[in-house]
């Protein structure tokens, strides 16, 4: 098993040993290496590292006050970057999930010249939703998401279920069997930073459109409004984007990993 040290902290990837451009693979919230099965089996001759964050086993559980750190998560990010780097001597490719591409955005943001190109399902980048939609109806339903998720003391179960629901449907937490549940359970806390992070992010547009990597940007046609809305902004507003369409919502790249893996795979 594979772990980087960031800090006290060890923090688990995933690695599929193969030959460059390096691949690296950033899951959505809630979600681990696990999550990207079926675009590594399309990709086998491809080097690639999946990264597990801090609080999701195998890697360590968040241990000391307050919330959990999840800067430590992009640290971890920007090793696994540089260790593909230099390993095979050019820019990588970067595919990302929800949370995990907030993660890849920033990195592209940060290191323009290490990586090559990316694809990014329903990436988080709700400065832009804040900022630059035209659209008031989704800006005031993501106002009233924030609330929930802040400011009317909704706590453990009753924030998870506010959480699933909004990424998959009403009545989804409902749904889950205890054990799932207890899975949740010991993730919210660090969920619970992560979605605070970028819910109050205010990067706008103009701060994205420098990027020029060619960025494949898929949203799931069931997904959440507001979020297709970023979707749209950010193919709009990076010269060179595209933005695809799939079957499934916000989760597709697990409920419809056959649908979707392929689309990664032939973008790398």
């Amino acid at each position: 098993m594979s772990y980087l040290k960031i800090k006290n902290y060890q923090l688990f990837f995933e690695e599929q040993d193969g030959e460059g451009p390096g691949v690296l693979m950033l899951s959505s919230s809630g979600l681990g290496p696990r999550q990207w099965s079926g675009l590594r089996e399309l990709i086998p001759e491809r080097l690639s590292y999946a990264l597990s964050y801090l609080h999701y086993s195998p890697s360590d559980l968040w241990k000391d006050n307050g919330e959990p750190d999840i800067g430590i998560d992009f640290l971890a990010a920007e090793k696994l970057l540089d260790l593909l780097v230099k390993k095979e001597g050019g820019p990588i490719d970067v595919a990302g999930h929800s949370y995990g591409g907030f993660l890849a955005l920033s990195l592209a943001k940060k290191y323009p010249d290490k990586i090559r190109r990316m694809a990014l399902f329903e990436p988080i980048a709700w400065g832009v939703l804040k900022f630059d939609s035209q659209d008031h109806f989704l800006r005031t339903e993501f106002q009233k998401l924030i609330n929930s998720f802040f400011y009317q003391g909704f706590l453990g179960d009753d924030w998870l279920r506010i959480f699933l629901d909004f990424w998959n449907h009403k009545g989804f937490w409902s749904s889950l069997s205890s054990a799932k549940k207890d899975y949740w359970r010991v993730l919210y806390p660090k969920i619970y930073a992560e979605v605070k992070e970028v819910c109050f992010d205010e990067k706008r547009l103009s701060y994205w459109a420098t990027l020029k990597h060619p960025i494949r940007i898929l949203r799931g046609q069931n997904g959440p409004r507001p979020e297709h809305e970023v979707c749209k902004i950010l193919s709009r507003g990076l010269e060179n984007s595209e933005l695809i369409e799939t079957v499934g919502g916000h989760m597709a790249p697990i409920t419809h990993s056959k649908e979707i893996s392929p689309l990664f795979a032939r973008w790398f």
